[in-house]
């Protein structure tokens, strides 16, 4: 019997033995796991025992997004009351709040944030930055509502609470005039970030302040329907040297004895600039291409929603050996044939996107490109007769070369209404088939010039395209 009894706690003492040695009961190794959790699964896990309830739970607080009063309304969710927000506010380090009824609750104990999104600007919020000045590293600001009075935020030290955050890389601000008060504050945080964005904003920076500051860290640049002219903005985005992309919406027109400093001030300081994006902008045809002559080295180009005439496309194709990416979607004034120039001529392209290929054009060149990974564009024919067999055969056979195409959007435009308009089949009995090249298509985008693929085509697609998926318009005519 005393055998059998010490089989018995030996038996125990193994299992006992296994279960402390299973990762998973040591409490520091599930309190670690919780950073690595998605909210679902983290909601999952804490069902699992009450261990694991309590050493997880506290990461529920990590990603916080208060909704506002009609967002609760339409999600039936209610957010935290002030006790529960004051009580694990120290949790928090992702931050989204759409108003300032939430932050007197996190004063003083959230004082670790990583990232905030603010929807709304009050003196509250500069308390809020101060205590998370030495771990906040991205800042953004939206707004949908006039500009605030540079001389009330002035009051507040917004810009110098700012300029306290010794860890912030990202500055993201809307509708907002950024008082001369401040201004030194606001290069200050300029020359330490490397992301800024400024969307509908106001200051006065004259050419001494400006020329006695580089910001030599930003990389990343955004500057959207600012109330500034061209050139003072130009002048800002020239100080960054190492400036690799840059989005401009300008809201104006560079003067005739401004033109002529374009060029200079982009060729000599704008030199590392991989990414080049001029939205739906006011800028001349001249200008724009003025601009892209200066940067001879420059890969990626997006020139979508402008107006486009024949010295910018000149441009363009002075520089399309060089180009990587290419955005020409719903630019106006495209000479005839221009498309057809750029496919034909542009051997490095990876990506393309534009509206209308006009099948009806010469089709002898074939398309160097053979490395291109994204292509957007609707082939059609803008006169009354219909695509012929030949023009088929043409275009299927281009698109079967493109072998390293992961995705291609077809049909993502709006036909024009005044102009006869035939729209390529993608149908089998066209020569859709063709297609079975493209083993490394992962997206298929039919828009709604389409009326969507056939059963046979859909099968075929499983058969021959097995990483491709399909995407048709939600409400196909």
């Amino acid at each position: 019997m005393a055998d059998t009894d010490n089989i018995i706690d030996t038996n125990t003492l193994a299992e006992e033995t296994t279960a402390s040695l299973n990762p998973l009961h040591l409490p520091e190794i599930v309190a670690h796991l919780g950073y690595f959790l998605k909210p679902k699964d983290l909601l999952n896990a804490l069902l699992v025992n009450r261990t694991w309830h309590t050493l997880l739970g506290p990461f529920l607080w990590i990603v916080t997004r208060f909704h506002s009063r009609w967002v609760s309304t339409k999600l039936r969710t209610r957010n935290p009351s002030g006790e529960t927000l004051r009580r694990n506010a120290h949790l928090i380090r992702y931050l989204t709040c759409p108003g300032l009824q939430f932050i007197n609750h996190l004063l003083p104990r959230c004082c670790n944030l990583q990232e905030l999104e603010l929807s709304a600007l009050g003196p509250i919020v500069v308390p809020l930055l101060n205590q998370n000045a030495n771990s906040l590293k991205s800042l953004k600001q939206t707004a949908m509502f006039p500009h605030l009075n540079g001389d009330i935020i002035s009051k507040w030290g917004f810009f110098t609470a700012i300029a306290s955050l010794t860890q912030l890389r990202e500055l993201h601000l809307e509708y907002l005039e950024i008082p001369a008060r401040e201004l030194y504050m606001f290069l200050k945080t300029c020359a330490q970030i490397t992301t800024l964005h400024l969307r509908i904003c106001r200051w006065t920076i004259s050419e001494p302040q400006l020329d006695a500051v580089d910001f030599e860290h930003i990389q990343t640049m955004s500057l959207l329907k600012n109330v500034q002219t061209p050139m003072q903005e130009l002048k800002f985005f020239t100080r960054c040297p190492s400036l690799r992309s840059l989005v401009w919406w300008v809201s104006g027109k560079f003067t005739k004895d401004e033109r002529p400093h374009i060029h200079e001030l982009l060729s000599s300081r704008a030199g590392n600039l991989r990414t080049f994006a001029i939205h739906t902008t006011t800028l001349d045809d001249n200008d724009i291409a003025t601009c892209i002559e200066a940067l001879p080295t420059l890969p990626n180009l997006n020139l979508s929603g402008s107006s486009l005439g024949k010295h910018t496309v000149q441009a363009i194709l002075g520089r399309i050996s060089n180009l990587v990416e290419l955005d020409l979607c719903s630019c106006k004034h495209l000479p005839r044939g221009f498309l057809q120039q750029i496919l034909a001529s542009c051997p490095n392209l990876e990506s393309f996107a534009a509206d209308y290929y006009n099948v009806k054009m010469p089709l002898s060149t074939p398309w160097p490109c053979t490395h291109l990974q994204s292509l957007r564009l609707s082939f059609v024919s803008f006169i009354k007769e219909a695509i012929t067999t030949e023009e088929y055969d043409w275009i299927y056979g281009q698109l079967a070369a493109l072998t390293y195409l992961k995705l291609l959007q077809i049909g993502e435009v709006h036909v024009p209404s005044l102009a006869p308009i035939n729209i390529m089949e993608l149908s089998l009995a066209k020569g859709f088939g063709q297609l079975k090249t493209l083993t490394k298509l992962e997206g298929l985008w039919v828009g709604n010039m389409y009326r969507g693929l056939g059963t046979a085509e859909s099968t075929w697609i499983k058969e021959h395209l097995p990483l491709a998926t399909v995407y048709l318009p939600c409400n196909p005519e």
